[in-house]
């Protein structure tokens, strides 16, 4: 395995432990003589260290594995750009949950094993989002590790769409709106919405109708590589709007054609070398209580 010499460190404001965390990595790159940099977006928690600070899009240029502290939120935040620029990523929990950041701060030694080339590597892939208008104008495009999600702007209104995948026509649906997800977002989400686990190894995307009208509706589980097309209904009663990875969302016009495809780059995440996904389910989920 390759040996990581230039590090990446970004931490996320809003979550709590985050300073002291980044403070004890630092220690520990310094210790061992690695040289490490800080995004800008984290530079704040660095007032009084002397310590690098470039742009994130000077990232790929001086680093050749970023480290991130915080929560599943914070890996979902650089997925998309460390992807496109195949950076590894290795997370720090510091979040509630921690599916994709792998271990605890008191536990910082571990990463000197991954440096020295220790660990196990695994991609991840990433949905594509594309809005077009009824005129086939694009009104909006945007990338998912976890899921897209279809939704009424006011939570209480139903939505009309109907669902074809790889051109092939589903289904009408009136829900509350509907999750597309990956298997990295059926932990997320998606769980919480009633559907399946799936191992992050399987190329599948999963379909969850929201409160559907239709008590028949169920979740659907597609292959990775289908095309999923929305038609958004001209006779819905308001306004629906979109979003990925739970990032703010963007008004879809009625009459709209939401498209989700595989994204063609993929995210390698890093593990420790004992890192098992079933043991992680087992733990977060609570399986052993």
């Amino acid at each position: 395995m390759k040996k990581f010499r230039n590090i990446a460190l970004i931490g996320r404001k809003d979550v709590v432990g985050v300073p002291e965390t980044l403070a004890a990595v630092c220690d520990f790159l310094t210790q061992h003589g690695v040289n490490f940099v800080v995004d800008d977006e984290t530079s704040h928690f660095f007032n009084s260290r002397k310590s690098e600070v470039v742009s994130r899009e000077d990232l790929p240029r001086c680093s050749d594995l970023i480290i991130v502290v915080g929560g599943d939120g914070s890996i979902l935040n650089i997925a998309p750009f460390a992807a496109k620029h195949n950076l590894p990523v290795f997370g720090i929990n510091r979040g509630q949950l921690g599916f994709l950041t792998d271990i605890h701060p008191d536990a910082i030694y571990k990463i000197a094993a991954i440096l020295d080339g220790h660990y196990q590597e695994e991609q991840r892939f990433l949905l594509n989002l594309k809005v077009q208008d009824e005129n086939k104008r694009l009104v909006s495009s945007d990338t998912a590790l976890n899921d897209v999600v279809i939704s009424a702007q006011q939570s209480s209104k139903l939505v009309e769409f109907v669902l074809n995948i790889d051109k092939e026509y589903v289904c009408d649906y009136r829900a509350d709106g509907l999750i597309v997800s990956t298997p990295t977002g059926s932990t997320a989400y998606a769980l919480s919405a009633g559907g399946p686990i799936l191992h992050p190894n399987l190329d599948a995307i999963t379909l969850l109708p929201m409160f559907s009208h239709n008590l028949s509706s169920r979740p659907l589980v597609i292959g990775g590589q289908s095309k999923v097309s929305v038609v958004i209904s001209k006779d819905n009663r308001t306004n629906l709007c979109v979003h990925c990875d739970g990032r703010q969302s963007v008004d879809v016009p009625l009459g709209s054609v939401v498209e989700i495809t595989q994204e063609k780059f993929k995210l390698l995440l890093i593990h420790p070398e004992e890192y098992n996904y079933f043991a992680t389910l087992r733990s977060k989920l609570h399986w052993e209580q």
